[in-house]
């Protein structure tokens, strides 16, 4: 079985546990608070991923780090990744853990860069009119791209749109390039 698949049968179980005990919304910022601090600590992620460490080892940092500070599922889980020596994929299975919450609960996170920051009347709009578009409850998440030099780039799962002027642009250079190319 592939890690991605492995990824996403752990995140499921997980997500059927926590809905059992009522604590999904607890276990997912639990999952998310732990990929955060592997993510700000590399040394911490570097020791989960490391083979030779014995799990054994790195099951005492896991207990050091977090046993007092998630719910009592989401330590359950830490030592079952820990015996099965699936450590390395925790932030895998945090992240999967959310997108599944997300399509269980209708939400989808779209991810919009900006050249210029929006000002909150022109956020909630875009989020009013993405939500209409794509029939779901939006979590949009916003960066300021001056790169992008006008207009939005929206990324939603996988998809890529890109309005933005430095898009436009590279688009066109492409296209000249082309015809370049034919013509020679």
């Amino acid at each position: 079985m592939s890690s991605p698949e492995v990824v996403r049968r752990y995140a499921k179980a997980l997500v059927l546990a926590a809905g059992a005990t009522g604590e999904e919304a607890r276990v997912g910022a639990d999952l998310g608070a732990i990929a955060e601090c592997l993510e700000m600590t590399p040394p911490l992620g570097e020791l989960l991923r490391n083979p030779a460490i014995p799990s054994e080892a790195k099951g005492r940092v896991l207990e050091d780090c977090f046993k007092v500070r998630v719910a009592p599922l989401t330590w359950n889980f830490l030592q079952l990744l820990a015996g099965k020596k699936r450590e390395a994929l925790l932030t895998a299975i945090a992240g999967e853990y959310a997108r599944v919450m997300d399509e269980k609960e209708g939400r989808v996170r779209v991810g919009l860069a900006a050249a210029q920051p929006l000002n909150e009347p022109e956020r909630e709009a875009m989020k009013r009119r993405l939500s209409e578009a794509l029939k779901k409850n939006v979590q949009l998440e916003t960066t300021v791209e001056p790169e992008l030099l006008a207009g939005i780039v929206l990324r939603v799962g996988d998809r890529l749109i890109d309005g933005s002027a430095r898009g436009r642009l590279d688009r066109i250079r492409e296209e000249l390039m082309q015809a370049a190319d034919t013509t020679t």
